[in-house]
């Protein structure tokens, strides 16, 4: 995947993840696990922070729960340009893994599907 050095989005990738540039935009194809947020502020109070607190009580069972919980796939966009703000265009289950529904959506990104109407 390409450098997101000079890209302003509020997340980190995953090795998972797929940056693609297309028509002036910038879109990431996401894998993230229940309860975590695709673009800002981290993770959701019900999800992945939460987990972390407990876990610092309940040890590694908690961890070992949060590690099975599905995974969501989706789309965000943001200008090339580096103008307006990161946008979750596209979310949905994807069950176990993420990777081949990751794969689907970037297929789709490349033909034009996510882009502003």
């Amino acid at each position: 995947m390409p450098t997101t050095g000079t890209d302003h989005i509020n997340f980190t990738p995953e090795p998972h993840d797929v940056r693609i540039v297309r028509n002036g935009w910038i879109y990431y194809v996401r894998g993230v696990r229940r309860g975590e947020r695709f673009v800002g502020g981290g993770l959701t109070p019900e999800g992945g922070m939460a987990v972390a607190l407990i876990a610092l009580v309940a040890g590694r069972r908690l961890l070992a729960w949060h590690e099975r919980q599905p995974w969501k796939v989706g789309v965000v966009r943001l200008r090339a340009d580096g103008g307006g703000i990161v946008r979750t265009v596209h979310r949905e289950r994807a069950g176990a893994s993420p990777d081949a529904r990751i794969a689907a959506l970037a297929d789709e990104v490349r033909a034009g599907r996510f882009e502003p109407t």
